[in-house]
């Protein structure tokens, strides 16, 4: 097991310790145990893949945090990781119900359920182990979080670019860079818009693999219409246009519609156009870093993190 297979079962160890400490009843303990399980199994896949392609095993609610303590040169400490992974268990658990991706034994306790107990995960259960420096933090992100989800729900069926870019920059940029603002008191707010912009990249990177790798697009399944569509729809004529959006009501139902949509996403040009996009912003966000005062631990796991964007 490499260091970074070690870090993520070190963390998911303290995890389990704390839900088996923490004042639950039976049925809280036992639904939490069950997300817990349901992640650490996505993020033990996710990452060995990573290991696998030689690629830097990153997960932003462990590599933020011990980069915002190694700007300051100060020791990582254990609430803070289990913190960070409790809220990153409570998002996903949401996202998991609204993609309807819940294992089968979270789906059989059912929907309200689960959303109590999400609920536990981000605001709760963290607060027990944050500073109130790190709370006020914690707060003003997940509102931004909040709000970003909302945008996205609302915002099905649409076009819009800059809806797009704000409904990413405030669901994912606020939640990445939530887990760099809490692992410091202080910090230089150029770094926010990096850690923050650094979301929005892995967020295109994420809707492009939903679209192109994933054997069934859920974004497509559920109109959720990404950067490759948006930058597709705008460049067609309006009568491409219409022929496109009326496949696109197909893709609810059908894989051989979400394949006619790859398609043609590849014949537009979207991914050299996109591919040029994200790398002129990854450069942009390493010279902005560059600037700003770094420890040597700091700057090295930056690249990495950096390294995994690009």
């Amino acid at each position: 097991m490499t260091e970074d297979l070690a870090e993520f079962e070190t963390a998911m160890r303290a995890v389990d310790s704390y839900l088996q400490q923490a004042g639950l009843s039976s049925g809280q303990r036992e639904v939490l145990i069950l997300a817990k399980d349901q992640f650490a199994a996505k993020e033990r896949a996710r990452l060995s893949v990573l290991e696998r392609e030689g690629r830097f095993a990153f997960a932003p609610w462990l590599h933020f945090p011990m980069f915002g303590a190694l700007l300051g040169d100060e020791p990582l400490s254990r609430d803070l990781i289990v913190a960070s992974a409790l809220i990153e268990m409570g998002i996903d658990l949401l996202d998991s119900v609204m993609d309807d991706e819940l294992c089968e034994e979270l789906k059989s306790i059912g929907p309200a359920i689960i959303q109590m107990n999400a609920y536990l995960l981000i605001t709760v259960l963290p607060d027990s182990l944050l500073e109130s420096k790190q709370l006020a933090k914690k707060q003003q992100a997940l509102l931004k979080v909040s709000a970003g989800q909302q945008l996205d729900l609302q915002r099905r069926g649409s076009f819009c670019e800059t809806t797009y870019f704000d409904c990413i920059k405030q669901k994912t940029g606020a939640w990445r860079a939530l887990y760099f603002q809490i692992s410091r008191a202080d910090f230089h707010e150029s770094w926010d818009g990096i850690i923050t912009e650094l979301g929005v990249v892995s967020q295109l990177y994420n809707d492009f693999h939903d679209i192109f790798n994933a054997s069934w697009s859920v974004d497509l399944g559920n109109a959720i219409y990404t950067y490759p569509i948006i930058c597709a729809y705008h460049k067609m004529s309006n009568d491409a246009r219409c022929d496109f959006e009326l496949e696109l009501q197909r893709t609810k139902n059908s894989l051989e519609s979400q394949q006619v949509i790859r398609n043609k996403l590849k014949a537009s040009g979207v991914l050299k156009s996109s591919y040029l996009f994200v790398s002129l912003l990854v450069l942009d966000l390493k010279r902005r870093a560059a600037r700003l005062a770094q420890t040597k631990e700091a700057a090295t796991l930056f690249d990495k993190i950096v390294q995994w964007h690009s």
